[in-house]
């Protein structure tokens, strides 16, 4: 069994105890500590993380979106079995992040051309340079989440009601490469 270190979630000495503390963002831009938005190119991390992964290393992608109240899609893909399912839900529970009512559900194979093509997909949109998290307080809404798996470590970006600037790119890798839904 495998011992996962999240590369989003980071040990402080001043907290004891194992507590973790998010790391948060500093746009240059406004000079605000914050989530990093997504509307300039002046949004750093603190507390980086040396991340030393490439794209033909990402072993498996687990996406789940959702609307608060609403429906939600989930696509569970593993990179070294060539295999994946998708899911499409009644509802998403944004407290448990997670989805109910299942309304459809696909297996998805995954041949050596489309995992090519994905991968360049997930290399374009720059999924792994992603920050970690990406939030705007308005409330219910959408939220998603990805959880990318490496062999020795899982990397997790997620966001509420705002979205990396290549989202609709990483969207359209699904029904390009996979032909599923992914929103």
């Amino acid at each position: 069994m495998h011992q996962f270190r999240f590369i989003n979630q980071i040990n402080t000495p001043e907290q004891g105890n194992g507590a973790v503390a998010k790391r948060r963002g500093l746009c240059l831009q406004t000079a605000a500590l914050q989530n990093p938005c997504r509307h300039c190119e002046e949004c750093i991390w603190l507390d980086q993380v040396p991340f030393d992964k490439g794209y033909e290393e990402i072993t498996a992608i687990h996406a789940l979106s959702g609307r608060h109240r609403g429906d939600g899609l989930e696509v569970r893909l593993d990179l070294i079995s060539m295999q994946g399912v998708w899911r499409k839900y009644a509802e998403w529970d944004s407290e448990k992040e997670c989805h109910d009512g299942l309304a459809e559900e696909r297996t998805i194979a995954i041949d050596h051309a489309a995992l090519s093509g994905f991968r360049q997909g997930l290399k374009d949109c720059g999924l792994l340079a992603w920050g970690e998290r990406y939030e705007m307080d308005e409330g219910d809404g959408s939220e998603w989440v990805i959880r990318i798996q490496f062999d020795d470590l899982r990397v997790k970006k997620s966001g509420q009601n705002s979205y990396p600037r290549c989202w609709e790119s990483f969207c359209q890798l699904f029904p390009a490469w996979l032909k599923v839904e992914f929103r």
